[in-house]
């Protein structure tokens, strides 16, 4: 079985197994993957996207395999193209084997914290939707 296959099937047996199964309405659960903030706001375009965040709003997450510093680097970007930052390198793991395997990954903000220091100015939250 294909590895794409089996998170198919193991995501959709967790519908299955609370009973979501039985509902005809569609399953908006999601199975938070992580909850981190965004990496090197300083260095890409965060403060000039910054105003137009809010929690909630929807992310890209795009692969970088030729990243020169990190072979397993997720760029994060809004739905218009403005790249924020990184996934940062400790938890970025299991994103960027999610998106090798066709897995789509969700990213959203989940808080903006404007005072805060740049490196915790705007916290992620990475997710797969479960049904």
């Amino acid at each position: 079985m294909e590895r794409r296959s089996f998170f198919t099937a193991l995501l959709g047996s967790l519908g299955f197994l609370t009973g979501s199964a039985q509902s005809k309405k569609p399953d908006t659960r999601r199975i938070e993957l992580l909850r981190t903030p965004l990496a090197g706001y300083p260095y890409y375009e965060a403060d000039r996207a910054l105003p137009a965040l809010k929690s909630g709003s929807a992310l890209v997450l795009r692969r970088e395999p030729e990243n020169p510093f990190h072979r397993d680097a997720v760029e994060v970007l809004t739905e218009d193209g403005i790249k924020l930052g990184y996934i940062p390198r400790t938890s970025v793991h299991s994103i960027s084997r999610n998106l090798d395997c066709g897995i789509p990954v969700q990213c959203r903000v989940h808080e903006i914290q404007p005072d805060a220091g740049t490196w915790q100015r705007i916290w992620l939250e990475c997710y797969v939707n479960a049904g």
